[in-house]
């Protein structure tokens, strides 16, 4: 496909998303709600990650890795 083409595909899909998200009329509030359970989530997962590392460190003879810092 030649640039102007996917120029107009992608203009054609940033209308299409800020259309959608105006008819979702979630408030402001609403969003920062939604991203903070978001990085919360993350979070909890990087506390996972941590642990799950540590263990295979003690286990596999990987010291320092998944440390508390």
């Amino acid at each position: 496909m030649s640039p102007l083409v996917v120029g107009i595909y992608i203009l054609v899909i940033k209308l299409l998303l800020s259309l959608f998200i105006a008819c979702l009329d979630i408030p402001a509030r609403g969003w920062i709600e939604i991203s903070l359970e978001i990085i919360d989530g993350c979070v909890k997962n990087t506390r996972i990650c941590k642990e799950a590392a540590r263990f295979q460190g003690e286990a596999g003879g990987l010291r320092g890795l998944g440390e508390p810092v």
